[in-house]
Protein backbone atom coordinates (compact mmCIF):
# COMPACT_ATOMS: atom_id res chain seq x y z
CA UNK A 1 0.00 0.00 0.00
CA UNK A 2 1.59 3.60 -1.18
CA UNK A 3 2.77 6.04 1.58
CA UNK A 4 0.63 8.29 -0.56
CA UNK A 5 -1.46 8.33 -2.99
CA UNK A 6 -2.12 10.77 -6.13
CA UNK A 7 -5.44 11.97 -5.37
CA UNK A 8 -3.72 13.42 -1.70
CA UNK A 9 -1.01 14.74 -2.74
CA UNK A 10 -3.06 16.75 -5.39
CA UNK A 11 -5.67 17.99 -2.91
CA UNK A 12 -2.57 18.97 -0.38
CA UNK A 13 -1.59 22.96 -0.43
CA UNK A 14 1.55 23.43 -2.23
CA UNK A 15 3.44 24.41 0.93
CA UNK A 16 2.28 20.90 2.43
CA UNK A 17 3.44 18.86 -0.44
CA UNK A 18 6.61 21.25 0.33
CA UNK A 19 7.04 19.73 4.08
CA UNK A 20 5.60 16.52 3.52
CA UNK A 21 8.77 16.04 0.38
CA UNK A 22 11.48 17.60 3.34
CA UNK A 23 10.05 14.59 5.64
CA UNK A 24 10.46 11.87 3.29
CA UNK A 25 14.13 12.81 1.80
CA UNK A 26 14.74 13.03 5.20
CA UNK A 27 13.54 9.66 6.48
CA UNK A 28 14.60 7.90 2.96
CA UNK A 29 18.17 9.35 4.36
CA UNK A 30 17.97 7.85 7.63
CA UNK A 31 16.41 4.36 5.84
CA UNK A 32 19.66 4.17 3.61
CA UNK A 33 22.44 4.96 6.57
CA UNK A 34 20.27 2.05 8.22
CA UNK A 35 20.50 -0.05 5.67
CA UNK A 36 24.54 0.25 5.10
CA UNK A 37 24.83 -0.85 8.48
CA UNK A 38 22.60 -3.75 7.75
CA UNK A 39 20.29 -3.38 10.28
CA UNK A 40 16.70 -2.19 8.39
CA UNK A 41 13.58 -3.25 9.83
CA UNK A 42 11.73 -3.07 6.92
CA UNK A 43 13.77 -3.27 3.30
CA UNK A 44 10.96 -2.49 1.35
CA UNK A 45 9.96 0.96 3.08
CA UNK A 46 12.95 2.76 1.33
CA UNK A 47 11.31 1.50 -2.21
CA UNK A 48 7.74 3.35 -1.32
CA UNK A 49 9.40 6.44 0.07
CA UNK A 50 11.62 6.84 -3.19
CA UNK A 51 8.18 6.49 -4.85
CA UNK A 52 6.05 8.70 -2.72
CA UNK A 53 9.13 11.22 -3.71
CA UNK A 54 8.58 10.70 -7.10
CA UNK A 55 4.88 11.05 -6.92
CA UNK A 56 5.27 14.84 -4.78
CA UNK A 57 7.47 15.61 -7.43
CA UNK A 58 5.55 14.81 -10.37
CA UNK A 59 2.35 16.93 -9.20
CA UNK A 60 5.50 19.49 -8.25
CA UNK A 61 6.77 19.45 -12.13
CA UNK A 62 2.53 19.49 -13.37
CA UNK A 63 2.27 23.22 -11.84
CA UNK A 64 1.15 21.62 -8.42
CA UNK A 65 -2.40 21.23 -10.25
Amino acid sequence: MPILRMSEIRSMKPEERVKKLEELRTELFRLRTASAMGNVENPARIREIRRAIARLLTVEGEGGS
